[in-house]
């Protein structure tokens, strides 16, 4: 029995599909063309009505594949396409021959229109994002549409990439909550222009959907280029939604009730369709296309006969006790159910393949048994998967493509040809494969076979209990054969009568079939009629029963009772009778025996009368390979319709098979939680999270219950409603039926790999129905409701929840580390709050919060996930909106405080300022009689740019004596004097902001020293003046100096007032004045405008704009009294002004043009001295290069003559060196040659002695070692030492010597092979350099061989000092512990059986041990005969096989858990005994080998 694993097969099933298994046809997308896409028209379908169909879906897959390739970015279009006729339809020349293709497995359906969607396309999807679907449905009249193509996109979308609609799909996500509070209508992108209306074309709006009928409206001028999943009929759209913010396709995260959003966690479209196989890692990356035509072949199904190659694995693994025969007992049966016509033939593989039968044509029964005849009786040989599979395609090939290989083995490949040798051919023919593995050690690439042919891949334990199951299973794939029902009993005592029961449904019945099978029994005993049946009505029926189809066949062991015509609905009852006992007895060590069972199957196939009520299911992924994240959860998935009609409220039970044989249960269910997405649409799902240890698990499933056929819902879609159209339900208006049902379904099986036990790998699952209750009145408080998740996926309970707000939903999604997170605190009972205190799996959570302060007046968004104890954190939940009302907020103390006291003091400043310059304390200071600007200030210019305009006013020379000007700042307007250091006056106004509408005032002085008097300004009883005065003296300056002094010496910038939008302005006419003076009569209180202003910036005072003629502009001075008005200004100062300035402006243009002219000169002379300048640099530059480059080849030369010279003294090195080395190896020759003599026998040998004198002489005589042969030798001597000892330790049982020698050992195991091997130069493979390598060599296999063995050793030792453990436990037993198991007068029977099983161990025979009493007999005595003595002195070594096989027998399937709920003594025992079972049977094993 060779169970050796092949590397490339290994590989094989690393790259299976993460999908699993969805047995629709495989589609391939290879150089951006999808091939072997199958269309398939039903036979429903009347060729008469729809004779250009075949064109019109040849017209929209060309349409579509255009569309498809413009919208995936030109990385695919539909290449290969191909069209299945049905046989109703005319056959055709053109047409060429189906081979595999039927109707089940196409991609795209084409069927009759279905009451609950009419002429509406629709895909079959079981809810997981990023999940191949099943199908998509169409109808002729859809084909038929100008918009096909663009519509056969959207489906292929959700079949193949897993995602969603976009747009509302129920009526109760028509629109989502804006961030303002406002509502939208659902849709990606927000671009498209659309609203909802009704009926009537009046607009809907939240709520109206509870009593209106609303649908989407376009407006005309929708330009939007996205999405395909939205309305890809609209005529501007061509792309997905993306994730890239600044794309004008960015995918709509507000929209919370869109599928898309709801089932893939908010990511876009186009994230999910990149992250597919099809295009992930680069896959397919895009490529231009010129010609996106598919190619069409239709095919026409002509109804061939099955064609069926079963191949059986008959390698020397196959135990002849047991599992053959009950291969060629199911074998017979699977025969034995094929219809006239089918085509089968029988292939048997070990290391080479035999066809045992020919494909023969059954047309009666004795063709049939011909092939039962030749099933195999022995076995042999090797396995060769490869040879198998061959044999069988050559078998099918003269019949044409397609046919099936039904491939049976327990074992791996290990004998060419391989698999992959093969598999081109099993592509090229397509040919559908299923598998059956037999036990832990079946080929790994199995299930890999199956799913990538469309076929099952199933797995039994080596005790062949499933195997009935799986063969019927087998014979129902894609065929109407229905599995009703199906069971095993334990067959305790021979002619024993067994009762069971099953129910057929109205919507079955015809050819129904109760097969009974008698598993390692005698039949020859049985009664004429051993199996009795009970119809519904009461009528029995019996092997004399006239009309009834009664065959009894001891030869496949099974009895088979067929019903005729339609057999009735309702509970059938039968009574059957067992055979003599006859266990299967194993002949290979490892094999359990089988126990006698009878195992019952009963199938149907649909009654006529209304469509047949279905159950089809799948697994999420065949292969679970726990080193990838994506792979770590298992999904089942089980579909109950009829005619797609919704089947809801089942039961629905899943049985999982493990490695071991042990049996696991579950619920799935269609509630919309946890691994359902959506609840009440007919499709049952649940999570696996009760992987146990690596190795193969088989799914299977019973529905039974009261179930609704709801016609108004679509299976796999949910609710029936069109959001373009507003149509909704069931056009017959029919709301179905309700029948009791009973279904037994196979999803076949799967794989773990690279499970490591003990370690949490399931987070909580991922919560769907986060929801907030809006029926409670609750005032600034949020009621939260959802269903709990577990802290496996969902078994069991979390620890806690993290709720989580933000009023950003992209930080929700990207970022929730970031958002708030809800604390118990703002639980309204804190106390009990959910956060901290989740309830088990499935049950309400209800969480009732107060939202943070921080989000008053806005709209928030709410989301939580579930944490288990280990800290693992579940997926985000749906996100729920909610908007926050505004929360009055209290003054902040601080702040007001503060703004409080500025204003005293700014009031207190203001007033004593006031009275002390009213009792004249205040005077003017020295620096502000006579300031003259520095040169920088008179050279300054006003920056036009920044809209600085220019006032300048021309005064007499007269002057008067001013008093100290005091300021307050009014309306945003600084307060300065004027006669104070006007240089840091003229720096402010310079940096004012030109937003802020700052200008500049600039006076300008005439050379004639004037009398300016202060302009008065009246406000209550405070005055304002505003002066600027400067003496200018004609023989202190020039006339640049003049023009600059009087541009910019006098400079000061006001701020206009803004606020309400009044705006300043000077003005310099009577009229003017007069409403300025009326103007300055409204002002406010000067101190308190000043703490007013003091509030805000420190600014300049502003003359706004260049309009100047249209300004005003005043400031105030307060109690200062000023002369009459009239007495400021006459006619003939205005006049003067009016020539003066006239003069002026002529002035400075000449001397503006003359600076022009100086500046032109001036640059021009500088550009001239700069071009010389470089003209000075390149002739520089020049000289330094070519001094460089005479250096350069000065060092060339010098270093190219001390290469030479280096080149010439390394020759003579190495050629002395070669001397002295060729003497060291002659020298070396005559001192290693004798050592290695000694040590080359004694690497073969083993001989730990002579290793360690030979490596000690090694390095005695100071050899170097280049090869690494002393390392090899010193750990091979290291192994085989440990190995030594360990056995010694074995031995002895001593369990402290053992735990040191296993310590030992792993330490040595792990250390082989850790040295790397240095490459040797070419010149030092001398004579003993080459031998010493080959010892090498020698010496590294013999030490794998030798760690190997230490390998298994430690095991064995391993499981000794288990067993000693255990042999101490049952030592360390109180007498009073084993009295308790003797005072026992009628011991419960498990009890029984552990005492018997353990004193067989003991060497008791297990007759003295029948009897209880005599049990007691023997637990009562002690000293020598003491039951704890001899477990003391017992030696497993010397039991035999037999003895331990019979032990494990008396075990069965007893666990630790169950004895110990009854008696904690005989639990030591049942576990000590197990132990020594283990250790028996794995040396016998062992020896075998």
């Amino acid at each position: 029995m060779e169970r050796r694993s092949d590397p490339v097969v290994i590989v094989l099933v690393l790259i299976v599909l993460t999908t699993g298994c969805l047995c629709s046809n495989p589609v391939t997308l290879t150089n951006n063309g999808y091939s072997t896409v199958l269309v398939a028209i039903s036979e429903k379908v009347p060729e008469a009505e729809n004779l250009d169909l075949i064109q019109n879906i040849l017209t929209a897959f060309t349409d579509a594949s255009e569309y498809l390739y413009q919208a995936t970015k030109n990385r695919a279009y539909f290449k290969d396409v191909t069209v299945l006729i049905p046989h109703t339809w005319k056959d055709m020349s053109s047409y060429e021959d189906a081979t595999f293709e039927t109707f089940e497995k196409a991609n795209i359906r084409v069927d009759l229109p279905t009451s609950h969607r009419g002429n509406r396309p629709f895909t079959r999807t079981y809810g997981k994002c990023g999940m191949i679907g099943a199908f998509t449905h169409v109808t002729p009249v859809s084909l038929g549409l100008t918009t096909a193509g663009r519509t056969l996109v959207h489906h292929w979308a959700h079949y193949r990439w897993g995602v969603f609609d976009e747009f509302a799909t129920r009526k109760t996500n028509l629109f989502y909550q804006n961030h303002d509070g406002s509502h939208s209508p659902t849709l990606c992108t927000t671009h498209i222009r659309a609203r909802f209306v009704d009926e009537s074309g009046e607009e809907c709006h939240p709520g109206d959907e509870r009593t209106r009928v609303c649908h989407y409206e376009f407006e005309s001028d929708t330009s939007a280029q996205a999405s395909v999943m939205f309305h890809p009929e609209l005529p501007t759209v061509t792309d997905f939604c993306n994730s890239d913010p600044s794309s004008p396709n960015y995918h709509n995260f507000h929209a919370l009730g869109s599928d898309q959003n709801q089932f893939c966690n908010f990511r876009s479209t186009w994230d999910v369709i990149s992250a597919s196989d099809d295009f992930s890692g680069n896959n397919n990356p895009p490529r231009t296309v010129y010609n996106t035509i598919p190619n069409f072949k239709l095919v026409y199904y002509r109804q061939y006969a099955e064609r069926v190659s079963i191949v059986l694995d008959v390698s020397g693994s196959i135990d002849m006790g047991t599992l053959l025969p009950r291969l060629n007992q199911e074998a017979s049966k699977y025969i034995r159910s094929f219809a006239d016509g089918s085509m089968v033939g029988l292939i048997t593989f070990s290391d080479t393949a035999a066809v045992d039968h020919a494909l023969t044509e059954l047309t009666a029964d004795s063709h049939r048994q011909s092939l039962i005849t030749a099933l195999p009786s022995s076995t042999y040989g090797s396995t060769s998967i490869g040879a198998g599979i061959q044999a069988g395609l050559s078998m099918l090939k003269p019949t044409g493509q397609g046919g099936t290989i039904v491939l049976m083995t327990d074992g791996q490949e290990n004998t060419a040809p391989m698999i992959q040798d093969v598999w081109p051919s099993v592509l090229q023919q397509k040919v559908t494969l299923v598998t059956i593995a037999i036990g832990e050690y079946a080929d790994m690439s199995l299930e890999d076979l199956a799913s990538q042919t469309s076929g099952l891949s199933f797995y039994d334990t080596e005790d062949a209990s499933h195997l009935s199951e799986i063969f019927t299973a087998i014979s129902s794939q894609d065929s109407d054969v229905i599995q009703v029902s199906a069971g095993s009993e334990d067959v305790m005592t021979s002619g024993e009568t067994q009762t069971g029961s099953c129910r057929i449904d109205p919507t079955v019945g015809n050819n129904t079939v109760f097969q009974f099978t008698y598993v390692c029994q005698d039949m020859s005993s049985l009664p004429a009629s051993p199996v009795i049946l009970y119809a519904p009505d009461g009528t029995e029926y019996d092997s004399t029963s006239p009309g009834l189809e009664y065959i009894i066949d001891t030869t496949a062991g099974t009895v088979q009772i067929t019903i005729p015509g339609t057999a009735q609905d309702g509970l059938w009852q039968y009574s059957v009778t067992a055979g003599t006992r006859d266990p299967c007895l194993s002949q290979t060590v490892g094999i359990p025996n089988i126990n006698p069972v009878i195992q019952t199957s009963v199938t149907t196939r649909p009654s006529g009368n209304q469509p047949p009520i279905e159950c089809t299911g799948t697994l999420a992924h065949t292969v679970m390979n726990f080193r990838q994240e994506s792979q770590r959860v298992q999904t089942f998935y089980l579909v109950v319709q009829s005619d797609y009609a919704c089947g809801l409220n089942a039961d629905v039970t899943v049985y999982v098979t493990e490695p071991t044989g042990r049996e696991v249960t579950l619920m799935m269910s269609d509630n919309g939680v946890g691994a359902d997405i959506l609840a009440s649409d007919g499709i049952y799902s649940a999570y696996f999270s009760g992987i146990s240890q690596n190795g193969r698990y088989n799914v299977r499933v019973q529905v039974s219950g009261r179930v609704h056929i709801d016609n108004s819902c679509l299976a796999g879609v949910g609710e029936n409603w069109d959001p373009f159209s507003g149509t909704t339900s069931s056009s017959s208006g029919d709301d179905g039926y309700r029948v009791e049902i009973d279904r037994m379904v196979s999803l076949g099986s799967f794989q773990v790999t690279n499970f490591i036990p003990m370690q949490d790998y399931f987070p909580p699952s991922r919560v769907t129905d986060v929801q907030i209750d809006t029926s409670t009145e609750a005032e600034d408080r949020v009621v939260l409701q959802w269903t709990a998740p577990g802290g496996d996926l969902d078994n069991g309970q979390a620890d806690r929840y993290e709720v989580i707000v933000s009023n950003n939903i992209t930080t929700l999604l990207q970022d929730a580390d970031s958002a708030v997170s809800i604390q118990p605190q703002h639980c309204t009972d804190q106390t009990d709050c959910v956060i901290s205190n989740p309830s088990g799996s499935g049950s309400q959570e209800q969480l009732v919060f107060t939202i943070p302060d921080e989000f008053s007046g806005e709209t928030v968004y709410i989301g939580l996930r579930g944490v288990d104890e280990m800290g693992n954190m579940g997926e985000l939940s749906n996100i729920v909106s909610y908007n926050v009302g505004n929360r009055e907020k209290g003054p902040d103390i601080v702040i007001t405080v503060v703004t409080a006291f500025a204003v005293v003091v700014i009031l207190v400043t203001c007033i004593v300022g006031a009275i002390l310059w009213k009792k004249g304390k205040l005077k003017r200071p020295p620096s502000a009689v006579r300031t003259r600007p520095t040169q920088s200030v008179r050279n300054r210019r006003p920056d036009i740019e920044r809209g600085e305009g220019v006032v300048r006013a021309t005064f007499n020379t007269n002057r008067v004596p001013l008093p100290p000007i005091t300021t307050c700042t009014v309306d945003r307007s600084n307060l300065f004097q004027a006669q104070k250091d006007i240089e840091e006056d003229l720096e402010e106004s310079k940096v004012a902001s030109p937003e802020r509408g700052e200008d500049v005032l600039r006076a300008n002085m005439n050379k004639r020293s004037t009398l300016l008097p202060p302009i008065k300004t009246s406000t209550k009883d405070t005055s304002a003046m505003f002066v600027v005065q400067k003496e200018v003296e004609d023989e202190d300056l020039g006339p640049s100096e003049v023009f600059s002094q009087e541009r910019d010496e006098t400079k000061m910038v006001a701020t206009s007032a803004k606020q309400e939008g009044d705006q300043t302005t000077t003005q310099v006419t009577d009229h003017q004045r007069s409403v300025l003076q009326d103007d300055q009569d409204q002002e406010l209180d000067l101190c308190s405008q000043a703490g007013h202003s003091a509030e805000r910036d420190e600014g300049t005072m502003t003359a706004g704009g260049n309009q100047m003629s249209d300004q005003k502009s005043f400031v105030h001075l307060p109690n200062v009294q000023p002369p009459p008005y009239d007495e400021l200004f006459h006619d003939d100062q205005e006049e003067e002004i009016n020539i003066e300035d006239e003069k002026e402006k002529k002035r400075l243009e000449e001397e503006k043009a003359r600076l022009q002219d100086e500046e032109k000169k001036r640059l021009q002379e500088e550009e001239k001295k700069k071009e010389e300048e470089k003209r000075k640099k390149k002739r520089r530059k020049e000289e330094r290069r070519r001094k460089k480059e005479e250096k350069r080849r000065k060092e060339e030369e010098e270093r190219r003559k001390a290469e030479e010279e280096q080149v010439r003294r390394s020759s003579e090195e190495r050629r002395r060196l070669e001397q002295e080395e060729k003497k060291r190896a002659q020298d070396r020759l005559g001192v290693e040659t004798p050592i290695l003599d000694r040590l080359e026998p004694a690497i073969h040998q083993h001989d730990s002695v002579q290793l360690e004198a030979s490596i000690s002489d090694y390095y005695s005589a100071g050899l170097t070692d280049d090869t690494g042969l002393l390392l090899e030798t010193e750990e091979l001597l290291a192994a085989l030492q440990a190995q030594k000892e360990l056995t010694s330790a074995m031995q002895k049982r001593d369990c402290k010597h053992l735990d040191e020698t296993i310590i030992a050992a792993e330490h040595a195991v792990s250390m082989s092979g850790k040295t790397a091997l240095q490459p040797i130069k070419a010149g030092r493979k001398d004579l003993l350099t080459t031998r010493r390598m080959e010892m090498k060599r020698k010496a590294a296999e013999e030490k794998r061989g030798v760690v190997q063995e230490l390998g298994y050793q430690i095991l064995d030792a391993d499981k000794v000092r288990r067993l000693e453990n255990l042999r101490h436990e049952v030592l360390q037993m109180n007498q009073s512990t084993i009295s308790e198991i003797r005072n026992y007068n009628h011991p419960p029977q498990l009890v029984h059986q552990v005492m018997v099983a353990t004193y067989l161990l003991l060497g008791v025979n297990e007759s003295e041990t029948q009897n209880w009493k005599d049990l007691q007999a023997l637990m009562g005595k002690t000293n020598r005969e003491g039951l704890k003595r001899k477990v003391m002195r017992h030696n497993p070594d010397r039991i035999q096989l037999k003895t331990a096989m019979r032990a494990k027998q008396l075990l069965g399937d007893l666990s630790v858990e169950q004895i110990q709920d009854i008696s904690a003594g005989a639990a030591t025992f049942f576990v000590w005994a197990k132990g020594v079972i283990q250790e028996v049977t794995d040396r016998h094993e062992k020896v075998l080998v």
